[in-house]
């Protein structure tokens, strides 16, 4: 009887814990169409500014579309990486106050 608990107690332990130690994997929407980093910035501030042009709304949702799950939706990695995909235009540092009123507001957003 005792040798039976001391063997299920090990294997108990071992099954609770295996979570703990399991890989971590984080997955990424929307991330190979993201076209022109320079487009999406001009289009979300156009939003960000209430102006709505209508070939702006393709270019916008590809600015939706890019979300990160681990293993469930985060928002605040959404917001680092799409930060990270605007700030790989040339003119973000210029529009740099534009592009933190984007991130600030639509960021963490999953959809428009």
């Amino acid at each position: 009887m005792k040798t039976n608990r001391l063997l299920l107690v090990p294997l108990l332990l071992s099954l609770i814990s295996a979570p703990v130690f399991a890989k971590k994997h984080n997955h990424t929407d929307g991330l190979d169409q993201t076209g022109d980093p320079c487009e999406v910035l001009t289009c979300m501030t156009g939003k960000l500014q209430g102006d709505m042009q209508a070939g702006c709304q393709p270019v916008n949702q590809r600015f939706f579309n890019v979300r990160v799950f681990t293993p469930y939706y985060n928002p605040e990695a959404t917001a680092r990486l799409r930060q990270t995909i605007l700030n790989t235009c040339e003119g973000a540092v210029i529009n740099k106050d534009n592009l933190e009123m984007v991130i600030e507001r639509y960021g963490r957003s999953f959809q428009e």
